[in-house]
């Protein structure tokens, strides 16, 4: 994980052990594996995102929570929610366009009047393509956002488990 997407840092004394048993104990239901386990680090990879129905926190596909005896760091790529987030911004357009094609066609040949068929299509799906470059990217960066606020939620749990 060289650049990670995500990186918060809490000062607070904690038992690692503490630490390391309630991270994977927290993310392992969620489908979680973990990597590695070193002295003071566990990396985790996640399931991966399908929809944005799922627990937020799927949206990371790595995670590494570390510790050097002062410090808690939880770090995380946000690989999962930025296909999702890519999905969603390309998906409805690729099947505009696709409907598009298919209907014009379809509609140029069957109906006599089909060119007038075609322009009333064009414009509704024009329509269609607009409302979609809006509603893409905030689609997308919503689920990035409740991925963030699930992994401070996490951050915070594993503080408030491990303090003695």
């Amino acid at each position: 994980m060289d650049f990670p997407d995500y990186r918060e840092s809490r000062d607070v004394r904690l038992d690692w052990d503490t630490v390391q048993r309630q991270t994977i104990t927290l993310l392992t239901p969620s489908g979680f594996r973990v990597d590695s386990m070193l002295p003071g680090r566990v990396d985790l990879i996640g399931p991966g995102m399908n929809s944005s129905r799922q627990s937020a926190i799927v949206g990371c596909s790595k995670i590494r929570v570390s510790s050097d005896n002062r410090s808690l760091t939880l770090e995380a790529e946000l690989g999962a929610a930025r296909r999702l987030g890519t999905f969603a911004r390309l998906f409805p357009l690729l099947l505009t366009g696709g409907l598009l094609a298919i209907l014009s066609i379809v509609f140029w040949f069957v109906l006599p009047n089909g060119i007038d068929v075609v322009k009333i299509l064009l414009i509704v799906l024009a329509i269609n393509v607009a409302t979609w470059l809006v509603l893409g990217p905030v689609i997308a960066r919503s689920i990035e956002n409740r991925t963030r606020r699930a992994l401070d939620a996490l951050l915070t749990n594993l503080v408030a488990l491990a303090s003695p």
